[in-house]
């Protein structure tokens, strides 16, 4: 297999692009440091100017959320840094972090964010929410719909066959023991984010309706504030996109030491949780 370093695109269709590329990572051993930054590299030297899309959030209020399972039902988080982004040395490999380099997951949406944890029904899950207090916030997108986006028809072939590469591979589902092939995303991410506030893909957890957005700990540091987190019961499950979430805890605030002033929800008469949330 020919790495794309050194290769000639030019003449190629974009779906010939994008094939290449795909059976370029697929043969890539990301367990083999080696291969893996060749896989790397062949990223910054072919793709560090191509056209990408991205979201910018101006003049409105920009709150994202992300969410935890309890390991038992009836127990609360005590304090915020056990739904913040996670202490390095206990990172696995994800999407678009390395191990050892944590990032902050969350959904600008929170019915997102509960199918992203594909929770069963009598789980209880908790969902943090923060404001991004920044003026102007720059998103890049990876991994959009191409076919609904009109400014993708007037790209170069090329840029049209990477678009199409990551595309698929931000929507690729990773099964359990293969969470290497997360460098397949997780390389694209560090080789951009560093140009913009943060990375949005599509939430494979919302059947790619929804969107998961990455930020940097550093920005999540500098800009994020919070502002609530709620304790929510599954009450029903019908499928993977039909859930019924009942809120029994709710806070506001968090004290000096960042620990949750938890409230008692008794009005909450329950959430559906649809795909029609996206329409």
């Amino acid at each position: 297999m020919e790495k794309p370093t050194g290769q000639d695109f030019s003449g190629l269709s974009k779906e010939q692009i994008r094939d290449f590329w795909i059976d370029f990572s697929n043969r890539t051993d990301f367990r083999n440091p080696i291969f893996s930054y060749g896989y790397y590299k062949a990223i910054k030297d072919n793709l560090n100017q191509i056209t990408v899309f991205n979201h910018v959030i101006k003049g409105e209020e920009k709150f994202f959320t992300r969410a935890r399972l309890h390991h038992s039902k009836r127990t609360l988080f005590p304090n915020i840094s056990d739904l913040w982004y996670p202490p390095d040395e206990i990172t696995n490999v994800g999407r678009g972090n390395f191990p050892n380099n944590s990032v902050f997951y969350c959904s600008n949406d929170p019915g997102t964010t509960v199918f992203e944890m594909r929770p069963k029904k009598n789980d209880w899950l908790t969902t943090i929410e923060v404001e991004i207090q920044k003026d102007s916030l720059d998103l890049l997108v990876l991994g959009i719909n191409t076919d609904t986006n009109s400014a993708y028809h007037r790209l170069p072939e090329f840029d049209k066959g990477i678009n199409l590469f990551l595309e698929q591979k931000f929507r690729e589902i990773i099964p359990n023991g293969k969470e290497f092939n997360y460098f397949k995303t997780a390389y694209f991410v560090e080789a951009f984010i560093k140009n913009k506030d943060g990375i949005m893909y599509p939430s494979v957890g919302s059947n790619c309706k929804g969107m998961n957005v990455i930020f940097t700990k550093e920005f999540i540091d500098n800009f994020a504030k919070f502002k609530k987190a709620v304790v929510h019961e599954v009450t029903e499950k019908n499928s993977e996109y039909d859930i019924s979430v009942n809120c029994k805890y709710i806070a506001k605030e968090i004290n000096e030491f960042g620990d949750f002033i938890w409230k008692t929800v008794s009005d909450c008469v329950g959430h559906q949780i649809t795909e029609n949330i996206y329409d």
